[in-house]
């Protein structure tokens, strides 16, 4: 009778294949938080930073009954509040603003806010180098809309 053998082993055994996709899974991680922010991701930030300025300048022209506003220095690549609060531009987005020939002097356009809610009205547009949104400011309500260009 021969000698009782054991099997041989074949494969990973279950703990094996779980240390493995814990690795797998810290450096797939470690990876995606490391990568720059992408194009879109400097698109939207840059939105949601006129977008936050267009609203703080119509709640403080009415919360204080006085005219205010928000000033785009596209030469200086800076947005700025009457209160002297400012923003930058990224470089790698493109900013174009239409609004009454009135509001633009020497590289920089002015969108005003009224007491009453009204506005100068434009449009912003972003564009970074794969996608492009907008900002509309309605004239009459002086409230901004957020879309795509």
């Amino acid at each position: 009778m021969a000698p009782a053998t054991r099997p041989t082993q074949r494969g990973f055994t279950t703990i094996e294949m779980l240390v493995v996709l814990g690795i797998l899974g810290s450096l797939t991680v470690a990876s995606l938080s490391m990568r720059p922010a992408g194009d879109s991701t400097a698109l939207a930030r840059t939105a949601d930073s006129i977008f936050a300025a267009v609203a703080t300048a119509r709640a403080q022209a009415r919360r204080s009954d006085a005219v205010a506003g928000v000033t785009f220095d596209l030469a200086r690549r800076r947005i700025a509040l009457d209160d002297g609060e400012t923003r930058a531009i990224p470089p790698e987005i493109t900013i174009t603003v239409t609004t009454s020939a009135a509001n633009v002097t020497q590289g920089a356009v002015r969108l005003l806010f009224f007491p009453d809610g009204s506005s100068s009205g434009g449009r912003i547009k972003l564009a970074g180098r794969s996608n492009a949104l907008q900002i509309e400011v309605n004239w009459a309500s002086g409230r901004a809309v957020r879309g795509g260009a």
